[in-house]
């Protein structure tokens, strides 16, 4: 406790990460100023010695995540373009040459299993295109094959902390037509008993098969898309909603049940949900081509996740819509103004309408540190890129806007603040079919299962309306 304190009156500025050890005990700090990041060891008088420093987003340096007794550490970096989980010793923070854990195609971060108890570390949990756990001790593995094999079909998690003396486990089935089920595993007797499950009264014959495909975008990138069948298991040019993830800097998608693509599925929508440039978890090559990429490149994706899910013939290119909340929401609008060729509507919520507004809307949860370095960098430089933002500006080109719109905005909302979608609605032309929702309540999206039941209500009527049947002919539309 003494250590701590001393650590932390001494800890250096602009801290964004903490690593401890085994005993909880603060081991590294990582610190990140003007887009450099600074690694420090605590040393065994309680000081921070400089350990590390690097390009904040490149993702090349040693990224310790854990260290345990004996010396035993570990990190996260690169390989052959995708994150590993590498074991580096832990006063050099130099690695093995070989990552313990990789999954091509897949960038591993993970979360080590140690038990406290037996001084050992077990595995390390992760996620590929489903969640996947390496074992490194021989009872667990012998447990996670009996318990896959009493329960096929599903991705299976084994939870515990002093696992190797531990009568009982917790597991976690997951599915992609299931919400999550919990479980009991008995060590002694091998008995699984169910303990409780999320939604048990959603029918599994409701629900859409969920798969990952890549495909190559048109500069011959290859991208990333989680697809959602429709409910009927006929994939038959379907009505199509393009399901546009936020961030965008993250990973938007999970093979495990998602219950937004499973409620489009059980209308009968195909639903397609890329990973475009700028995602993360699928290699630095994806992430890094999509810096400053907002309405361009980005967008691009987009278009071409459809015409691929038409050339798979999934996809009915006449009846395709575009929806996201966030960037997604952002996405929505500008395929509204640019890709009205492509889709017949668009669904908006809490979404981005113009990227000056981010940078200069003072009220919002986005912080100025962020402002000044890491957006300019990602997205763009409000005075360097002014004509790019222009050109990418769903507000500025509203105006151009042909498609019915559903746009909807939480009063309260810290992230994408409400004047984002009113002054979007007053840009609009006066002819424009626009739908226009704003919870008063709510912020970065729908927490009261009032403003739910009325929001997709919204959503399911809106897709009706205009994937219902092919366009008129000489209307103008796909």
């Amino acid at each position: 406790m003494i250590e701590a304190t001393i650590a932390a009156t001494q800890r250096p500025d602009y801290v964004r990460r903490w690593v401890l050890d085994q005993d909880g005990q603060p081991r590294l700090v990582e610190a990140e100023q003007a887009g450099r990041v600074k690694g420090y060891l605590r040393t065994a008088d309680g000081r921070w010695q400089p350990a590390y420093e690097g390009d904040a987003e490149d993702g090349k340096q040693v990224s310790p995540v854990w260290f345990g007794p004996g010396g035993l550490a570990f990190s996260v970096h690169g390989h052959r373009g995708y994150s590993a989980l590498f074991r580096i010793d832990a006063e050099t923070l130099r690695a093995e040459a070989e990552p313990l854990v990789h999954a091509p195609g897949y960038d591993v971060s993970g979360r080590l299993v140690f038990d406290r108890a037996a001084g050992a570390l077990l595995g390390v949990h992760y996620e590929t295109d489903a969640p996947a756990t390496t074992w490194f001790h021989p009872t667990l593995k012998a447990w996670q094959a009996d318990i896959d094999a009493k329960l096929p079909g599903t991705a299976n998690r084994i939870e515990c902390q002093r696992c190797l003396h531990a009568s009982h486990l917790i597991v976690t089935a997951l599915s992609d037509q299931r919400p999550p089920v919990y479980l009991l595993y008995r060590t002694a007797t091998s008995q699984l008993q169910v303990l409780a499950g999320q939604r048990p009264d959603l029918p599994v014959a409701a629900m859409g098969q969920r798969d990952y495909h890549r495909f190559k975008a048109r500069d011959g990138l290859e991208i990333p898309v989680l697809v959602t069948q429709p409910a009927s298991g006929d994939p038959k040019r379907s009505p199509t909603v393009v399901l546009v993830h936020g961030g965008p800097f993250v990973r938007g998608t999970q093979w495990s049940w998602e219950p937004t693509a499973q409620f489009l599925a059980s209308r009968g929508y195909l639903v397609l949900e890329p990973e475009f440039r700028g995602s993360r978890g699928f290699g630095g090559q994806l992430y890094r081509a999509g810096w400053k990429q907002w309405g361009l490149r980005m967008q691009d994706d987009l278009a071409d996740t459809l015409a691929w899910a038409v050339r798979q013939g999934w996809a009915d290119p006449t009846r395709a819509c575009i929806a996201g909340a966030s960037y997604g929401g952002y996405a929505a609008l500008m395929a509204a103004v640019k890709q009205g060729d492509l889709f017949r509507c668009a669904v908006n919520w809490v979404g981005v309408s113009d990227i000056d507004l981010l940078f200069s809307i003072h009220w919002s949860d986005v912080s100025d540190t962020t402002k000044r370095h890491g957006m300019k960098r990602l997205i763009g430089d409000p005075v360097a890129d002014a004509a790019q933002f222009a050109a990418t500006s769903p507000l500025r080109r509203a105006a151009e806007i042909r498609m019915p719109l559903l746009m909807a905005y939480g009063g309260r909302d810290p992230r994408v603040p409400i004047k984002h979608g009113q002054a979007m609605k007053a840009a609009l032309r006066p002819d424009q079919t626009l739908e226009w929702v704003d919870y008063p309540d709510e912020g970065h999206g729908w927490f009261n299962l009032k403003t739910n039941e009325d929001f997709w209500g919204r959503v399911e009527r809106f897709l009706a309306r205009h994937l219902a049947s092919p366009p008129p002919a000489g209307s103008g539309q796909p």
